[in-house]
């Protein structure tokens, strides 16, 4: 099994080559404005939301979702279960526009850091009422993230783990360091150097019955078991 902390050189050469180009516009991406090579990925950004047909719990969501398969190795829950390859997720993707105007609306990273965190954990109660309503088909077994930024996810209840290393692997954690560029406070900026070089791509996920514990409206009893009644699947 390859490391998957491990990262080759040509991945750290791609991602110099494509933000050292970024750099060569005299006008610096950020705040949702995307700058000479940067709007390559914005538009694929686009593209693939499309695809994805991603849905909002409500329009001002720092997060979107979408019911898909898991495509990655099986996913070991707290309770001794597994979710596995195959079996349906809601995959969480963060809403960009939400995020960039936020960024330009707040003084300072702390405050941005503070705002993600409480605004998610309020995306993750009102996607649990969704499945305690029925309204995410029953046989959703985990919410599920591939992210760079999932070593700050355990203290929202994910269990976490780095990205398996595939050949896909380099070119999505590129990908989502120019959503950081695109889209956040600093541009590339905030991509120089060691804090870049930190930033790995890896899972973050919890299993229904636990999401719905942390996260479900407290006169609800039965947890995933009554949501999948009320489906009727």
């Amino acid at each position: 099994m390859p490391d998957p902390s491990y990262r080759p050189r040509w991945e750290t050469w791609l991602d110099n080559i494509v933000f050292a180009i970024g750099r060569l516009e005299l006008q610096r991406s950020g705040y949702g404005h995307a700058r000479g090579l940067m709007r390559v990925f914005w538009l694929v950004e686009r593209v693939l939301a499309r695809l994805a047909n991603l849905q909002q719990v409500r329009p001002d969501a720092v997060m979107r979702y979408q019911i898909a398969t898991l495509h990655t190795d099986d996913l070991p829950l707290s309770d001794g279960r597994w979710v596995r390859r195959g079996q349906r997720v809601m995959v969480l993707h963060w809403n960009n526009g939400t995020i960039a105007r936020s960024a330009a609306s707040l003084p300072d990273t702390h405050a941005m850091t503070w705002y993600l965190i409480r605004t998610s954990i309020r995306d993750f109660r009102d996607a649990a009422a969704l499945v305690q309503a029925g309204k995410i088909p029953a046989d959703v077994q985990a919410v599920w993230a591939e992210t760079i930024i999932y070593k700050a996810l355990p203290r929202l209840g994910f269990s976490i783990r780095p990205a398996p290393r595939t050949l896909r692997t380099p070119f999505a954690r590129l990908f989502q360091l120019t959503m950081v560029a695109i889209y956040g406070r600093d541009g590339l900026a905030r991509l120089e150097g060691a804090h870049q070089r930190h930033l790995e791509l890896g899972e973050a996920w919890m299993g229904m019955d636990e999401f719905l514990r942390r996260y479900g409206s407290r006169p609800e009893k039965g947890g995933a078991g009554q949501a999948k009644a009320k489906t009727g699947e």
